[in-house]
């Protein structure tokens, strides 16, 4: 049987991104995030603990698959579209192994924050 713990999360309305080539990070624990090396790949560096965030601003059109390198299982991509008004923030949680919405559709200057809701350490990282 698999049991499954209910994730609850307060996202602040504006949440500033620092952009680095084509995404953006910051972080709220002291492990600094890994930079980008061509513009399109990414890394959180390691989100331990229950709070930690990361937040990449989307500056291109493209799909990003991107996981977790301590969880072989724990993927997501996010797809982004043309740019469609004023830059929308999105969240997505990080459960024990999971990322919620695993899957998640944004356009271009979007920012997307994760937020590790689970004690177990997490890293987004993008597969491209």
């Amino acid at each position: 049987m698999l049991l499954y713990r209910s994730l609850q999360m307060t996202i602040a309305a504006a949440v500033p991104a620092l952009v680095i080539g084509a995404f953006g990070c910051s972080k709220k624990d002291n492990n600094p995030p890994n930079s980008p090396t061509d513009g399109t790949h990414f890394s959180s560096g390691n989100m331990a603990g229950n709070g930690a965030t990361f937040s990449v601003v989307f500056t291109k059109v493209e799909d990003v698959p991107y996981h977790c390198i301590y969880h072989s299982g724990m993927t997501g991509v996010i797809s982004v579209s043309a740019a469609s008004g004023t830059p929308t923030s999105h969240a997505v949680g990080m459960g024990a192994v999971i990322f919620i919405p695993a899957t998640l559709s944004v356009h271009v200057n979007d920012t997307v924050k994760w937020t590790n809701g689970s004690g177990v350490p997490h890293t987004v990282t993008s597969i491209n």
